[in-house]
């Protein structure tokens, strides 16, 4: 009904704009004293035919309410058309009046980079052709790795064909701050002419991202845009933005230049690679540069990247040496516009270094004359050069640069004003005149604060200025010049302080004020993990923590550390898994301090280690933590805590193999769900409640009803966009095909769950969906490498920690085994399953019936081991109530005993437990149990 509300808006409007045409004409014309249509015409019609007329209207106007109100819930659902952000005309016109004259900068000269600069036009040539390159410039401090990629830029930028995004790592809070270069040089690209097809783009192929972009959409559709990014991956949205690149680079070539890479945060450098592995033809370059020395310490995330990368050939290094004398030379007579020059002099004290050596020559024109070059004191190093043409300045102008380096590599001037309790207008005069001279800085224009703040911004010409400025600066005094940077930045932002959190943790931190840093690196890590950058995330919440300490011990501090104890402990699952040993200490220590905390706060601690239990296959223990989280459930009345009680108590006793009882908490978990409480996490208690219905329903004999509900859950989970839930899903689907042997079912779900799983980031579902996948196959006369498949899957679920279903799924590995011939591994592996699961007793019955029907196909003369398994299976499966696998069982020991001349008891004990079942007529089971009692009620022969 959607569909019918614009027709219909536009049927409303034209037959108002015609109604209202005619009512101005007929006023017109009785105005003007012109003749007049008789109206006692129409209103006898209306008279004679006012039934229709009514009746019309009414069901016109009922019509189009209904529409209308389809199609706003479709719209909430639905992508929609993006109302880009605007400014109103006030703000606009405020945003114009810059209290600085814009700076007009000269050329850079650049020398001795003839080749290099030669070498990346060609490579930009092939990227033109379609051919997608990934080149990181390397060199050392003040090598010219941004004057070359800048020249480069510079001569690419003349053709309006082509689009340049350029982002900046920073190192304060960069290495925090997931995606920062990324995301800026987007919102850079969005901003510029043509701007609306890109933002487009991204909301159409890339909605988690554009959601992190405010500044280029509506308050509305950011909301929106966050509903349609629930659920989204890390992978995903890697995956999403490589492809949303690809598409915008489709008709004009695409550029991204990501400057000091050695500053990165992870989350962009998995994007690169991302981008650089994939293999279609893209019309498009990423451009980074970086320090080697600065990856030479520890485990930088972007060596790694960077050596994997180069040995497949994904990407090419273009390293910078030294300059010659010969380019010093060179520099020297351009620089001075003069043959006359010492190049001798200055290659000795640089060494060939561009910065130093530009460096060098400023401080000698300031001291008046070259001749002195080879008479000034050699420095050690390049920021003993610095801080000697820093000397030239007068006091004024290095406290000022001084301030401007606490605030950052780019900073505004607003910033530095409040950190020097100076007015706004004597620091946009200093910076506007240094920026003139070329000395230190320049103009990064003017920059708009949330509050409507507006200064100049400016940007320092090399990291190594910010770097020496900052160390210059006294301890005490940091502290101080931090903490107004930081006041004025968060009174600023206001309701927008969290896009700005990783640089105010910083601040803070750098200030002294643990409270407050704590505060907003717990911010920066939500932020992060919404984003899906994980590794960022773990680092913030990690830094809250060690802020936390630095408190004076309360109850408060235990409260504010316990829910950091569980938002790590939650973020561990995504990356390490339920069984890591991070998780459960995160868990462990939240543990510790539910004390200090009330119900309804501990009953996430409950939740976090029985799920560290269970996966590790403790199920005794974490049945005594649910029958915990029973008792706080209740003690608190709220139906989440109370459905997610349910729930442990259900999943627990599963797999104990008490399925009576596992099915009554399952079905109240149902009773006690309210679908507001899960809505905005990835899990949904309710899908996997009903997932485990179908095992039970057939444990306990009724495998029609199991069938019924067999994709119940998967569609709840669908229809709910829970991915997590799908995937979750799709295993007890599998389950319940190896029980009912349906191979062919069995694989199709195996492979959309191995598939879906790979694409969200969920590796335990992934290895689970690849066992199934090589056991169903195998099933299906494709044994060739099942066996393989299925012990590197194994191997991956050991390496993370997931121990649960282990005996069902050597049992699988088990059948394959037996399909391909190889008996003695078979049991060895049937053995292995049923040590693993001396508490998982789930699966034990069906597990020692096959071994039982193994040793009579391997060797009729085992019939007593045999046998002994089979009545080991019956005595199991009524201790736990489980009557299809004790059907199974007692059909299996009926042909034994058939065998073996022992007919009737084989048809007393098979046709007991046929007769208790009332539904499943048409199972395999039931089938061949029918048939062998057929044949043992006629008699011998």
């Amino acid at each position: 009904m959607w569909w019918a509300w614009p027709h219909l808006r536009r049927l409303w409007a034209g037959v108002g704009t015609l109604i209202a045409g005619l009512t101005v004409t007929y006023v017109y014309n009785l105005w003007s004293r012109q003749a007049v249509p008789d109206l006692r015409s129409a209103f006898g019609f209306l008279h004679d035919y006012w039934l229709w007329t009514v009746g019309t209207l009414v069901g016109l106007t009922a019509l189009s309410f209904v529409a209308e109100q389809a199609h706003r819930r479709h719209e909430t659902r639905a992508p929609q058309p993006l109302r880009v952000a605007r400014r109103s005309w006030r703000e606009r016109l405020k945003g114009q009046t810059s209290p600085v004259t814009p700076i007009v900068e000269p050329a850079s000269t650049m020398v001795g980079r003839i080749a290099e600069l030669a070498q990346l036009k060609d490579w930009f040539a092939r990227v033109k052709a379609g051919t997608r390159r990934i080149i990181f410039v390397s060199g050392e401090p003040g090598i010219g790795k941004t004057t070359l990629t800048r020249a480069f830029l510079d001569s690419t930028s003349t053709d309006r064909n082509v689009r340049i995004g350029r982002g900046q790592c920073v190192e304060q809070y960069g290495s925090g701050e997931p995606y920062m270069p990324i995301l800026e040089a987007l919102i850079r690209l969005c901003r510029e002419p043509g701007g609306d097809k890109l933002v487009e783009i991204l909301h159409r192929m890339a909605p988690a991202w554009l959601a992190q972009m405010p500044s280029l959409v509506s308050a509305e559709d950011r909301v929106r845009l966050q509903g349609l990014a629930q659920g989204t991956t890390q992978q995903r949205m890697l995956r999403e933005m490589a492809e949303a690149l690809e598409v915008i680079a489709a008709n004009t070539p695409l550029v991204l230049f990501l400057e000091d890479l050695h500053w990165s945060d992870p989350s962009t450098l998995d994007l690169i690679a991302t981008v650089a592995r994939r293999t279609e033809s893209a019309r498009l370059m990423i451009l980074g540069t970086y320090r080697p020395v600065e990856m030479l310490a520890g485990d930088h995330p972007l060596r790694a990247m960077k050596e994997e990368l180069e040995l497949h050939r994904n990407c090419i290094e273009l390293s910078l040496p030294l300059l010659n004398e010969s380019d010093v030379a060179t520099y020297l007579a351009q620089r001075l516009d003069e043959k006359k020059s010492l190049p001798s002099s200055i290659y000795r004290r640089t060494e060939g270094n561009p910065l130093f050596m530009v460096n060098v020559v400023d401080y000698l024109l300031e001291q008046g004359s070259l001749a002195d070059a080879d008479k000034i004191e050699a420095p050690r190093n390049i920021r003993q050069m610095i801080e000697r043409n820093l000397q030239v300045l007068s006091a004024d102008e290095q406290r000022i640069l001084e301030a401007a380096s606490v605030a950052g590599m780019e900073f505004s001037t607003a910033a530095v004003a409040v950190a020097l309790e100076r007015p706004l207008v004597e620091i946009d005069a200093c910076c506007t005149r240094l920026a003139r001279n070329q000395q230190f800085i320049d103009s990064g224009g003017a920059a708009t604060w949330p509050d409507g703040t507006v200064a100049s911004g400016w940007r320092f010409h090399h990291a190594l200025y910010q770097e020496t400025l900052y160390d210059r600066i006294p301890s005490s005094h940091r502290i101080t010049l931090h903490l107004r940077v930081a006041e004025l930045m968060e009174a600023s932002y206001g309701s927008h302080v969290n896009a700005i959190a990783a640089e105010l943790a910083n601040h803070y931190g750098k200030a002294n004020n643990a409270e407050k840093a704590a505060h907003y690196f717990q911010l920066a890590a939500e932020r992060a993990a919404a984003r899906r950058a994980y590794r960022e995330a773990e680092r913030h919440y990690r830094d809250a923590l060690a802020m936390m300490l630095m408190q004076p011990e309360s109850k408060e501090r235990d409260r504010r550390e316990f829910k950091l104890q569980i938002e790590l402990g939650s973020l561990f699952v995504a990356t390490q898994g339920w069984s890591a040993i991070d998780t459960t200490a995160a868990y462990m220590r939240a543990q510790t301090l539910a004390g200090s905390v009330g119900d309804a706060e501990a009953l996430d601690v409950f939740r976090g280690l029985w799920t560290t239990t269970v996966t590790q296959r403790e199920l005794k223990a974490s049945l005594d933590l649910a029958d915990q989280m029973l008792q706080a459930g209740k003690r608190s009345q709220q139906p989440r805590a109370l459905a997610t009680a349910h729930f442990m108590q259900g999943h627990s006793r599963f797999f104990l193999g008490e399925i009576a009882a596992a099915r009554e908490h399952h079905h109240r978990v149902v009773d006690h769900y309210r679908e507001e409480d899960f809505r905005e996490a990835p899990e949904d208690l309710r899908v996997y409640a009903i997932s485990i219905w179908p095992i039970e329903d057939w444990m306990l004999g009724y495998p029609d009803r199991a069938l019924l509900q067999r994709n119940e859950a998967r569609e709840l989970a669908r229809r709910l966009n829970k991915p997590f839930g799908v995937v979750a899903a799709d295993f007890p689907i599998i389950l319940l095909d190896f029980l009912l042997s349906d191979f062919a079912h069995a694989r199709a779900i195996a492979e959309e769950q191995e598939k879906l799983s790979a694409d969200l980031g969920f590796p335990i579902h992934r290895e689970v969906g690849r066992i199934a996948r090589a056991w169903a196959s195998a099933q299906l006369d494709e044994i060739g490498g099942a066996a393989e498949t299925i012990c590197k899957a194994l191997a991956e679920l050991d390496a993370i920690r997931f121990n649960l279903t282990r005996g069902c799924l050597l049992t699988l590995l088990a059948e394959v085994y037996v399909l391909s011939g190889a008996f003695e591994k078979a049991l060895t592996t049937f053995q292995q399953a049923l040590d693993a699961s001396t508490e998982e007793r789930l699966f034990q019955p069906i597990t020692l019936t096959l071994r039982g029907e193994l040793l009579l196909r391997k060797d009729q003369h085992q019939i007593d081991l045999a046998e002994g398994d089979f009545r080991d299976a019956i005595k199991l499966s009524r201790q736990l109530g489980m009557k299809s696998p004790e059907l199974r069982a007692t059909t299996s020991l009926a042909r034994l005993l058939r065998d073996t001349g022992r007919r009737d008891e084989a048809r007393t004990m098979l046709s007991e437990i046929y007769n208790w079942f009332t539904e499943g007529f048409d199972t395999k089971d039931l089938k061949e149990a029918q048939t062998l009692l057929d044949e043992l009620n006629k008699g011998p022969g």
